[in-house]
């Protein structure tokens, strides 16, 4: 069979997605990276899936609050909301 990790882009027939997958490392062109990564962060909660956050091997689990998590991981800047 194959043997995949993970996947940019997934197209599901018959299948229920179980959570939304962010990578910290995630490019976003000419945004600024941390505030770009936060609103795809709530927008990615605001379906109502879980959210889980990981960067290259490192897992950090499922996230259930966007300005936690990334104080946690010294990512937030106090002017966000």
């Amino acid at each position: 069979g194959l043997d995949w990790e993970w996947a940019g882009e997934v197209l599901l027939d018959n299948w229920k997605p179980v959570g939304i997958y962010i990578n910290l490392g995630m490019d976003f062109g000419n945004q600024d990276a941390g505030e770009a990564l936060a609103d795809a962060m709530r927008s990615a909660l605001a379906t109502g899936l879980p959210l889980y956050m990981f960067d290259d091997d490192t897992s950090y689990g499922q996230v259930e609050d966007v300005n936690d998590f990334l104080e946690d991981v010294g990512m937030m800047d106090p002017d966000w909301d």
